[in-house]
């Protein structure tokens, strides 16, 4: 036969009577969870929901530190695609920016060929005078494309950087997270 002991219900206050062989128990009047802690000769009740809590924080700690691990390889390519695109649209504009001055200026090298170098041939200045009006257009086309290049990089980049400040946030949230339970144990 098992030996009984009373208890209080650490919940209600009610008196219980515990074999030695339970370990685990609801209370008859409150209802609420219990685990049997015995040790030196002491038996004790611990609220089932206390050690829920212990578990719980231990879970919270090892997710929030493997999400600083995903988050930081997150970041990092998010931080190289937003550097890409800059890089790209910079490169692209550059390369309109110096064809548009190239055809700027071949067309100023057209006028000046022919209204300098050679004024008196009419076959050249009926060919000539066309040609430097298409440079011209064509130059201030590219140099106006060269800045569409880095106006339509801008929005992505803007999206790139604000999922970068949201995913920062969230990382200082976890660090927060697992700094604090760092103290407590």
């Amino acid at each position: 036969m098992s030996e009984l002991v009373t208890l209080s219900c650490p919940s209600c206050g009610a008196k219980l009577q515990i074999g030695t062989d339970i370990d685990r128990f609801a209370c008859a009047y409150c209802g609420n969870e219990h685990i049997v802690r015995r040790s030196g000769g002491v038996v004790s009740l611990a609220p089932v929901v206390e050690s829920l809590q212990k578990v719980r924080q231990g879970v919270d700690k090892t997710a929030s530190e493997l999400a600083i691990q995903r988050l930081r390889e997150e970041l990092d390519v998010l931080r190289r695609e937003k550097h890409g695109i800059e890089s790209a649209a910079g490169i692209k504009a550059m390369q309109k920016v110096l064809w548009g001055i190239g055809a700027i200026l071949g067309a100023a090298f057209s006028v000046f060929w022919v209204a300098v170098l050679n004024p008196e041939r009419v076959d050249t200045q009926a060919f000539c005078w066309p040609f430097a009006l298409i440079l011209l257009v064509a130059g201030i086309v590219l140099l106006a494309l060269s800045r569409n290049d880095r106006a339509r990089a801008v929005p992505t980049a803007d999206n790139l950087s604000r999922e970068i400040v949201r995913k920062e946030q969230e990382l200082a949230e976890h660090e927060r997270v697992v700094s604090l339970r760092n103290e407590k144990n």
